[in-house]
């Protein structure tokens, strides 16, 4: 419930940022088609990385590494969490 709550501000606090700033303008052609040309060629030599590396494998092990690496911020978070909850009566 604290959590739901928490989640909902934070929403909330996004969508008032986003709504200060401007809107962004649109890009002259000259300046988008070679930044697009540069984004396809990244995404277009991804299939040389799949003779390598199967692409699912990590798609699917991205997330497990993202979490391990930052697992101790991950866990100071939550134990602040518990901390604030009165009824558990958890100190430092």
């Amino acid at each position: 419930m604290i959590l739901m709550l928490l989640l909902q501000i934070v929403l909330y606090l996004f969508d008032i940022i986003f709504a200060l700033l401007p809107n962004i303008p649109t890009f002259d052609s000259t300046i988008l088609n070679p930044l697009m040309d540069f984004v396809d060629l990244i995404f277009d030599n991804t299939q040389v990385l799949g003779f390598f590396i199967d692409i699912n494998l990590i798609q699917k092990l991205l997330p497990w590494l993202i979490i391990v690496i930052n697992f101790e911020h991950i866990y100071h978070f939550a134990l602040w969490i518990i901390k604030k909850i009165p009824i558990l009566n958890i100190h430092d």
